[in-house]
C-alpha cells in the first residue's frame, strides 16, 4: 500500500458525527484551510458508506459514539474497504483502553472534543503525511495511566507537573532515542534537551538518568 501523499493536491475530508452542530462547526473550521476539501458528512457510518466508497477521502474524521453507543465498527470497516483513507477519531470518549484499542485496530489519530480546536488541522496534516497523531492531552493521560499502574503513587502523581515538551522528550526517550537524536528530531539544541531531561528526572524523582531511560522504555506508547 502506497502511503505517499501529493502535497499539491487538496486533502479530501469526510466527517461522521451524529450531532449536526458539531458537523457544521468542523466543516467551517476545516474550510479555513484552502488545501482542505470537505467531500461529505453523515450522522452515522451506515449513512456514509456509499459516499465514502465513491469519494475515497484522504482523511475520515469520525466519532466513536453514535446515538449514545460506543462502537469501533467504523475502524474495522475503513480498514477493510478504504485502504488509502487515514482515520482520525474525534470523540468525547478518551479513556486509555479505547484510545489504544482504536490505534491497534487501524486508526491513525485520536483527538478529544475537549482539545483545542486548532489541533484538528494539525492532526489532519499529520495523518495526510502518513504520521500518527495523538493530542498532548491524550498522551499525558496514557503516561499517567501507565505510571499509576507501575510506580509508587508518590512518583505517579508527579507526572501532571511535566510540560508538554517534557512529555514529548520522555516519549522519545522511551523509544530509544539519545539526547542528540531527540534534539535533531525536535529541532532543539542538545543542551536544551539535556536540560529538559534533568527537569524530568527531578520532577519524577528518578535517582539517575539511566533510571529515567529505563522507566521511559517501560511506559513508551507506540500505536
Amino acid at each position: 500500500m502506497n502511503l505517499m501523499s501529493d502535497p499539491r493536491k487538496q486533502i479530501k475530508i469526510f466527517l461522521i458525527d451524529d450531532h449536526p452542530l458539531i458537523l457544521h462547526a468542523l466543516r467551517q473550521l476545516l474550510l479555513r484551510n484552502s488545501n482542505f476539501e470537505i467531500c461529505g458528512d453523515a450522522g452515522s457510518l451506515e449513512l456514509a458508506k456509499d459516499v465514502l466508497l465513491d469519494e475515497c477521502p484522504d482523511v475520515l474524521i469520525a466519532d466513536l459514539i453514535i446515538r449514545d453507543e460506543l462502537s469501533l465498527a467504523v475502524i474495522e470497516w475503513v480498514r477493510q474497504n478504504l485502504l488509502q483513507t487515514r482515520l482520525l477519531i474525534y470523540s468525547m470518549t478518551v479513556d486509555v483502553e479505547t484510545v489504544e484499542r482504536s490505534m491497534q485496530m487501524g486508526a491513525m489519530g485520536f483527538l478529544s472534543k475537549a482539545d483545542p480546536v486548532d489541533q484538528i488541522e494539525a492532526a489532519v496534516l499529520s495523518l495526510h503525511a502518513g504520521q500518527n497523531y495523538l493530542s498532548e492531552t491524550i498522551k499525558r493521560r496514557i503516561i499517567e495511566t501507565r505510571t499509576n499502574a507501575q510506580v509508587p503513587p508518590s512518583s505517579a502523581s508527579r507526572f501532571g507537573s511535566l510540560t508538554d515538551r517534557e512529555i514529548e522528550i520522555f516519549e522519545l526517550t522511551g523509544k530509544g532515542l539519545t539526547s542528540r537524536e531527540i534534539a535533531e528530531t525536535l529541532s532543539l539544541s542538545h543542551k536544551t534537551v539535556e536540560a529538559h531531561r534533568q527537569n524530568i528526572r527531578q520532577k519524577l524523582e528518578f535517582k539517575s538518568m539511566s533510571e529515567l531511560v529505563r522507566q521511559a522504555a517501560i511506559w513508551k506508547f507506540q500505536p
